[in-house]
């Protein structure tokens, strides 16, 4: 009789608390999966087929809450006054869309982190200066993160350039902010909240332009 020894590994799945598909901009289009973790799966996307690449290993008892790419391929205002020639300017925004997408995530430790896709390694980190990070998005021009937090701000960070630095923050509200997107021109941004309501805000002021409340159920809130 033959005897064979057998070794379980305890496997937990993480769940996945955050998805996002790299911009149209990016020539070769990848997906990061995040999990509660921290880790992040990279996923690359051919022909209509998904295939996985890589894991970027999150901190030990880390966590994950939101992840967004950002790839610039416009000028700044600033970048445009340093430039003199058409030329000069064509040959910069070239030189900006021949770069790779860069990958940030956060969770409830409450640091933005930049990730270096190459090395799977952090490349930069900066505190929310908010609490916990439930939501971020890219805006449309690439180049500004707006991050939201559990003290009920939304903050907008800028990454043109290279940079992750803070920039400014929204008028509070008394709940989390649980979702955040850009309006396509960039100059709304709405939010989803834990208090059950959907705001519109203007992006240049920081300022509530609208506010939709959802119904409760079972005096439950629905967001």
């Amino acid at each position: 009789m033959q005897v064979h020894r057998c070794r379980f590994a305890d496997y937990v799945p993480q769940a996945v608390n955050a998805i996002e598909f790299t911009p149209g901009t990016v020539e070769r289009p990848r997906i990061a999966v995040g999990r509660a973790n921290g880790d992040i799966e990279l996923w690359g996307v051919r022909q209509g087929h998904i295939h996985y690449e890589k894991t970027i290993p999150g901190p030990a008892n880390g966590t994950l809450e939101a992840v967004a790419w950002a790839h610039q391929t416009q000028l700044t205002a600033d970048d445009a006054e340093l430039l003199d020639s058409a030329e000069e300017r064509a040959a910069y925004v070239k030189r900006l869309s021949a770069r790779a997408p860069r990958l940030f995530s956060a969770g409830l430790n409450a640091v933005i982190v930049e990730w270096d896709v190459g090395r799977l390694v952090p490349r930069a980190a900066v505190d929310s200066y908010g609490g916990a990070v439930w939501c971020m998005a890219t805006n449309h021009a690439q180049t500004q993160l707006a991050v939201g937090t559990e003290d009920g701000h939304i903050r907008l960070f800028d990454i043109t350039d290279g940079r992750l630095e803070y920039v400014r923050c929204f008028d509070k509200i008394n709940s989390r902010i649980l979702s955040v997107a850009w309006a396509a021109d960039d100059a709304t941004v709405v939010t989803g909240s834990a208090d059950s309501s959907v705001r519109v805000w203007t992006a240049a002021t920081g300022h509530v332009a609208a506010r939709m409340t959802l119904p409760r159920e079972g005096g439950m809130p629905t967001l």
